[in-house]
């Protein structure tokens, strides 16, 4: 016999049942009247926090902490706001990304085994979403800079979320040794907003990104990346990175957050 547990005291929640738990067992909901299901499944849509079309920018000292699995290796990875800076006419939030086991590796479909060693991620204060990033890699003992823009090309993006939303963009991602460009590539993305759920006990928004250009031209769509978005979290609770970039599946899970 199972139970599922709802979570009432998220962030953002107000209500006079907000700091307790609501618990039953799915047995029991076999016993209701056909009315009373309904009625309650109606309530819990309500409970459950939604996305808002109001919300704030984390500031400088957010953290979220995520249990990172690709095959049979794991991490705990840390993003953490340092700072604010202009990015393109736009003010973004800096965030440094740190692996504590500093030694997951990743094998690309399309060349070498790299090692991550951190990174600095750019998002826009305002719509929340990825204007560029920058990851610190090793590539056969040599270490690397791959630096990635991404343009915004077509359609609405960023909070507030809403299903069905539809958008699409480039990222052009230089890879450098040095002051040497090693590898310029450029990705055409359709994003799409596919459904709302329920992941980690935190109300998300699930983003599809589908690959559909390589340096303009056009390739079979492929979804390479899903991720599950979350208004009150304001950042990712889950993301997957499918075997299209990478050898082997990525899986990130959210841990811990702290927001200022």
């Amino acid at each position: 016999m199972r139970q599922i547990t709802l979570p009432l005291d998220l962030p953002g929640f107000a209500s006079p049942l907000a700091g307790r738990v609501l618990q039953f067992h799915l047995t029991d909901l076999r016993r209701l009247p056909q009315g009373a299901l309904a009625s309650l499944l109606f309530w819990i849509g309500v409970l459950i926090p939604t996305a808002s079309a109001e919300i704030e920018p984390p500031e400088v000292g957010s953290k979220w902490v995520y249990q990172v699995t690709a095959g049979d290796q794991d991490s705990v990875w840390t993003r953490m706001i340092a700072a604010t800076e202009a990015v393109g006419g736009r003010t973004a939030n800096v965030a440094t990304s740190t692996d504590a086991s500093n030694s997951m590796t990743r094998d690309m479909t399309d060349g070498p085994q790299l090692k991550i060693i951190g990174g600095l991620l750019y998002w826009d204060r305002e719509t929340l979403d990825v204007i560029r990033d920058t990851a610190f890699i090793e590539v056969d003992g040599e270490s690397m800079k791959m630096d990635r823009v991404r343009l915004y090309t077509n359609g609405r993006h960023g909070h507030p979320y809403r299903e069905n939303q539809q958008w699409q963009h480039d990222d052009i991602t230089t890879t450098s040794a040095g002051e040497e460009v090693v590898k310029r590539v450029v990705k055409t993305y359709r994003a799409s907003v596919v459904a709302e759920e329920a992941v980690l006990g935190w109300s998300c928004h699930k983003i599809e990104y589908t690959l559909v250009a390589v340096d303009g031209r056009g390739v079979d769509p492929v979804v390479e990346r899903t991720e599950w978005w979350s208004p009150q979290v304001k950042g990712e609770v889950k993301v997957i990175i499918h075997k299209v970039r990478y050898a082997t599946e990525e899986v990130r899970e959210l841990r811990s957050f702290t927001l200022q």
